[in-house]
């Protein structure tokens, strides 16, 4: 039987492990599977940074997601010639000769032009 666990009660589970309790032992205890304990120590460790500062997985996670999507972003406007400020026809061409090269929602929200705009 699967049971829901909120954030806190993984966060419990994973504060357990921290302080010297077994894997096997938690997961007979709160009847978790092993592989999903793991993720859960993964997803709720904290992580020390350079400057000391505790950063969780999922922290991270959104953080290089968000960068990821800027370099993406950053890279289009770069390759397009123009910036969100150029008149739209301008921006249209640049769209044009770059559409295959990056998906049509990066190009449309690096150009802030919309996406029914473009396919128009």
């Amino acid at each position: 039987m699967f049971i829901k666990r909120s954030a806190s009660e993984k966060q419990m589970i994973v504060a357990q492990y921290s302080s010297g309790i077994s894997v096997a032992d938690l997961c007979a205890q709160h009847g978790v599977p092993r592989s999903t304990l793991y993720f859960w120590i993964r997803q709720f460790s904290p992580l020390k940074t350079i400057t000391e500062k505790t950063v969780y997985y999922h922290e991270y996670r959104d953080l290089k997601r968000h960068a990821d999507k800027l370099e993406s972003l950053l890279a289009v406007v770069k390759a397009a010639g123009c910036g969100t400020s150029a008149p739209l026809q301008v921006k249209l061409a640049a769209l044009e000769k770059l559409y295959g090269q990056y998906s049509v929602r990066t190009l449309c929200d690096a150009l802030e032009v919309s996406r029914g705009t473009f396919y128009n």
